[in-house]
């Protein structure tokens, strides 16, 4: 939920806004199960829709959490009536992508577990942020440690694995198919100079989505609501006013 402070803190919301903390992430769960899955976490999310009883919801994901937005809305499109009315998407790719070299370790048997128990959380993290920054300057101790305290939680590093072991869906080439059937309007959102989804790769999606819109931000890497927070929370008023 920390990622999505500067939404929260914005003045004048006049949107009703719903975090959560997806399956072994911040203060949620960490079981030892297998259903770490990008579907399985959609689930999760559509879940919660359901139980707060939430209707004309507007999907915001980033990175991992954008393809968790997109099945979501998928299963929301199967229902016989529809809740999810918008996805704004940040750094949102539709088919295998360059992985960092860090997560691509962490998918390997042994040496994802090496990779955890050989490295500090600090470390893994200011690795992390380092490389989706644009600006190296603003990864402070602070902010690292903001991160970095959940992955100190008993049960991160299974749940981080296991997590990495099902980042990409087997049925990738059906699912992005699938997307085409999606009417409602999108945005994806991604970084001037973002070093893990390519203009090329966002502007892939947007192909497949019938409604959508490719927003370039300038100067800003992987994570553009931590470096231009009022920039991103604009974007996303705009997008639902525009609704």
């Amino acid at each position: 939920m920390d990622t999505w402070r500067f939404l929260v803190e914005s003045p004048c919301n006049e949107f009703r806004v719903v975090l959560l903390d997806l399956k072994g992430h911040g203060y949620s769960g960490r079981p030892h199960d297998s259903r770490y899955s990008l579907q399985d976490h959609a689930d999760v999310v559509m879940g919660i829709i359901e139980h707060l009883e939430l209707t004309n919801v507007v999907l915001v994901g980033h990175s991992l959490g954008s393809g968790v937005a997109l099945l979501a809305a998928l299963k929301d499109h199967n229902r016989p009536c529809h809740l999810v009315s918008g996805l704004v998407l940040i750094g949102g790719a539709a088919y295998p992508v360059h992985l960092r070299l860090l997560i691509r370790w962490l998918s390997m048997p042994v040496i994802g577990w090496l990779a955890m128990k050989l490295t500090s959380a600090s470390f893994r993290t200011r690795l992390g942020l380092r490389g989706a920054f644009y600006n190296n300057a603003a990864v402070t101790d602070s902010l690292v440690e903001l991160y970095a305290k959940y992955q100190r939680m008993p049960g991160t590093d299974y749940a981080l694995l296991k997590t990495a072991e099902r980042f990409i869906p087997p049925d990738i080439d059906s699912v992005r198919q699938e997307y085409r059937k999606l009417q409602i309007p999108v945005v994806n959102v991604l970084g001037e100079y973002d070093r893990i989804i390519s203009r090329s790769t966002a502007e892939g999606l947007c192909k497949l989505l019938p409604r959508c819109g490719l927003v370039m931000v300038e100067g800003v890497g992987h994570i553009p609501q931590e470096e231009r927070p009022d920039e991103i929370v604009h974007l996303i008023k705009t997008f639902m006013h525009d609704l």
